[in-house]
């Protein structure tokens, strides 16, 4: 007596199956069919007149489509735009999936797949950069064999939405000692930008401002230059449409400091006091400064420097310290 068991539920009826001595093998098949990708147990109850013989229970698992039928099983592929920029992709769910991959590229002839995320759902959300057009597509992994990607033919753009702060997508901020090198994702309906890049001097905010930047592809590019070394400021960027301004978020960032130069600096021996009195020219953006001492015979020798003095801070330009031992020429 052979039944087939679904995981968590009731056994099918008992089929009897006749023993046939002349088969090398019994052969079962089921009244119905199963459902795919599912876990049963096959239970065999040998059936003795004298003897009760325990079953045998044997565990499966059904398998899962071909995975050449994906693309019709996960279409239709969507894809809307929705508020704040975001873009909800949503699919056929496909029961026996493992996993399901979204892809993402900017509609242009150069424009390339970016996997964008994985999910075990039939949809997924991403921020866009406004006003872009994107395509987007899905991949589906079933029993560790991957679909290809099935893409949805309509271009979509993210919506620029006024209501908040601008932010620029995927900015890139390299400082460097008089400025800044900037690239951001542009979106087809922003017209310029307008850059400032601010310093607080007091209560007062001094900026160095720059209008009518405009970007020839999906890359916005700027270069500030002017600005101070190793100094705080607020970067804004403001897009433009054609028919208003928008207001944006402030971004800190610091400038570089330049390549760090050994100051000027003096040595007396203060006969009244027995000190050695050291001053030294400031180093712009110095965090501090260290004095070391070495006799010749440790330079002759090779030997490493000794540190004899360290200050807490940059302000400090000069400082008296003890005479070194008599006779020995540093």
């Amino acid at each position: 007596s052979v039944s087939v068991c679904k995981e968590g539920e009731a056994c099918s009826e008992g089929q009897k199956v006749e023993r046939d001595d002349s088969l090398q093998f019994m052969e079962f098949k089921s009244d119905s069919n199963l459902e795919e990708c599912t876990e049963y147990s096959l239970n065999i109850k040998p059936v003795h007149n004298d003897i009760d013989v325990k079953q045998k229970v044997v565990k499966f698992r059904t398998h899962s489509h071909p995975i050449g039928n994906m693309a019709r099983l996960l279409n239709p592929v969507n894809a809307e735009a929705g508020d704040e920029q975001m873009i909800t992709i949503s699919w056929n769910a496909i029961k026996c999936a493992n996993h399901y991959e979204v892809f993402q590229k900017v509609n242009t002839p150069d424009g390339e797949w970016e996997r964008i995320g994985t999910t075990g759902d039939n949809f997924f959300k991403q921020k866009g950069v406004p006003c872009t057009e994107y395509k987007y597509g899905v991949k589906v992994t079933i029993d560790d064999e991957e679909s290809d990607i099935i893409e949805f033919d309509q271009a979509i753009m993210a919506r620029l939405d006024e209501s908040v702060p601008y932010v620029p997508t995927n900015l890139d901020l390299n400082a460097t000692p008089d400025g800044a090198e900037l690239s951001w994702d542009h979106g087809k309906c922003i017209e310029s930008y307008r850059i400032r890049a601010c310093k607080l001097d007091g209560h007062d905010k001094v900026c160095d401002e720059h209008e009518g930047v405009k970007a020839d592809s999906h890359k916005a590019t700027f270069t500030i230059h002017g600005l101070e070394p190793c100094t705080d400021y607020q970067l804004h960027i403001y897009p433009s449409t054609a028919d208003t301004q928008l207001n944006t978020r402030p971004i800190s960032f610091k400038t570089a400091s330049p390549a760090a130069k050994s100051p000027q600096f003096n040595v007396k021996f203060n006969e009244k006091t027995n000190k050695l009195d050291i001053d030294w020219s400031s180093v712009q953006c110095a965090a501090g400064y260290k004095i070391h001492q070495q006799s010749i015979h440790q330079k002759i020798e090779n030997g490493e420097p000794t540190k004899i003095w360290e200050s807490e801070n940059d302000h400090k330009l000069s400082v008296s310290l003890d005479s070194p031992d008599p006779c020995v020429r540093y």
